[in-house]
C-alpha cells in the first residue's frame, strides 16, 4: 500500500491518501474524518490506522482524486 501526503488544489486543504491504480483515495474524506488529514497523526495511530486504511483502499467508495486535482507533498513533513 502506497501512502501519500497532498494538498487539494481546489481548497489548499492538506490530507493523506492511498495511491491506487485509478487515482488517490483521500483517507480523511473516505473515513468521514475518523482518520486524520496529517501523515504524522495517521502514523501515530499505528496498526489500527493502517488496518482501517487497508479496508478503505480495498473497497473505495466515492470518486478517487486524479493527479491534476492534488499537489503531492513530502510523505512525512517532519521525519
Amino acid at each position: 500500500m502506497k501512502l501519500a501526503s497532498f494538498k487539494l488544489k481546489s481548497s489548499g486543504a492538506p490530507s493523506i491518501g492511498v495511491v491506487l491504480d485509478q487515482g488517490v483515495l483521500d483517507l480523511h474524506a473516505a473515513s468521514g474524518g475518523k482518520l486524520p488529514s496529517s501523515m504524522i497523526a495517521f502514523l501515530e495511530l499505528g496498526t489500527a490506522g493502517m488496518a482501517r486504511a487497508r479496508e478503505l483502499a480495498a473497497h473505495p467508495a466515492g470518486p478517487l482524486l486524479q493527479q491534476d486535482e492534488i499537489e503531492l507533498q513530502a510523505p512525512v513533513p517532519r521525519p
